[in-house]
């Protein structure tokens, strides 16, 4: 099994490099993206990915965040990460989460793959964790994104992008113990098809072997 995020992030971190505008994974093609499951009792905050032609996951359901930005000669560090994913987060949301209060969230993160500017590209996903006490008002604001909502996941992972689909499942197995939840078997089963499929498609380094063992 892969190691939880909340252990790999260290490794992570030491075999990443700043290349560019992106976090890296070093002698790869795979960049380092972050997402948050943020959530307030039953319901969880989604975006759903604006109308974009020649991008595979348009109109479907997200959670917030993107790959990690970072400025060239910048430290890397675990707060690159969680200020990069703040940052998108208020961007596509509106809401602007409390960064002591996010971690990283032990499920799983995996590999996905997306065109940007017609170009296939390749990113490890991480995902964070955040409990809010309140589902404050959210709205879209950034051109990615058509709709912010808060919504009931199991409803929503029919709807998400496949690597998204895997890490909401995977929070629900773990926080809501609904192991045994057909909709939620049935679904994360074909997102984990599809994050294969993507996985064949890129070479991940030997040392970066450990984050990606699920997809093998």
């Amino acid at each position: 099994m892969t190691e939880s995020n909340t252990s790999c992030i260290p490794r992570l971190l030491e075999i990443c490099s700043n290349q560019g505008s992106f976090l890296q994974i070093a002698g790869s093609e795979v960049g380092i993206g972050a997402v948050l499951y943020a959530r307030c009792g039953e319901q969880v905050l989604f975006v759903q990915k604006a109308e974009k032609q020649g991008y595979e996951f348009s109109n479907m359901l997200a959670l917030p965040g993107g790959m990690v930005r970072i400025v060239p000669g910048q430290t890397i560090s675990d707060e690159t990460i969680l200020d990069a994913l703040c940052d998108r987060v208020s961007q596509e949301t509106g809401f602007m989460p409390n960064k002591s209060r996010c971690r990283p969230f032990p499920v799983p993160g995996c590999i996905s793959r997306y065109t940007a500017k017609n170009v296939l590209r390749y990113a490890f996903v991480i995902p964070y964790l955040i409990d809010v006490d309140e589902t404050t008002e959210v709205s879209p604001g950034h051109a990615s994104v058509s709709t912010a909502k808060w919504m009931d996941p199991t409803a929503a992972l029919s709807s998400c992008a496949p690597v998204n689909c895997v890490i909401v499942s995977g929070v629900l197995k773990r926080l809501l113990s609904k192991p045994h939840d057909e909709r939620v078997r049935q679904a994360e089963e074909a997102a984990r098809a599809k994050c294969k499929e993507f996985l064949k498609g890129v070479h991940v380094p030997e040392m970066a072997r450990f984050l990606v063992q699920d997809q093998l």
